[in-house]
């Protein structure tokens, strides 16, 4: 009798030691996938920015679309059980920053999660030329919508830095204003660098 009960318990100690065994490998797999598809989407989104060139990313904003995308992508994930915080996205410094937290369930139905992050950085003589982007909205707007406006002046509702060249203007959204309807964004001028103008144009 005894022996059998030495014999089931000496049973379990091994399931058990198989079990913490195969959760910390799991754990690890999983963080090194992680970390690969991390650093890889980074690298990617960044030398595309500002070694490539490419028009698709042509500002913080659609840098970070950009890099999200692509580690999504690599994960093959919804991103439901994956946190993304970027702390840091700069195509004219160069800079992508980035830490990633994932939820999973280990072998034994236990909840888990393992962590990553990510500082990818270009060299200075790859950073791409800037041109200032000034969006304006009319002072009735501004006044309907709590901006300390002046009267008669359009105001100035955001700006942004861009890449010499970039001029889509169709992602910056304007303020909602009740019984107004946004329309479009018009141009107003363009500076001897390229930089631009626009007027948000409401009915």
């Amino acid at each position: 009798m005894k022996q059998l009960v030495f014999s089931l318990a000496g049973a379990v100690s091994v399931i058990l030691i198989i079990m913490i065994l195969l959760s910390l490998h799991s754990r690890d797999i999983r963080k090194a996938e992680l970390e690969r598809s991390l650093d890889s989407a980074a690298r990617q989104s960044l030398n595309k920015a500002c070694i490539t060139g490419t028009d698709e990313i042509g500002d913080n904003d659609a840098l970070i679309d950009d890099f999200i995308s692509n580690f999504l992508g690599k994960m093959k994930s919804d991103g439901k059980d994956i946190e993304i915080e970027v702390k840091a996205a700069d195509i004219y410094k160069g800079i992508l920053s980035a830490h990633v937290t994932e939820k999973y369930t280990f072998p034994n139905g236990k909840k888990g999660t393992v962590e990553a992050q990510t500082t990818s950085i270009v060299e200075r003589e790859s950073r791409r030329p800037t041109v200032c982007m000034n969006y304006y909205i009319p002072w009735e707007i501004a006044r309907d919508s709590g901006f300390d406006y002046s009267e008669g002046e359009n105001f100035l509702y955001y700006v942004r830095r861009a890449s010499k060249g970039y001029e889509k203007i169709e992602n910056v959204k304007a303020p909602e204003v009740e019984d107004r309807t946004f329309v479009r964004w018009k141009q107003l001028s363009v500076d001897a660098n390229g930089g631009m103008s626009c007027l948000a144009v409401y009915q």
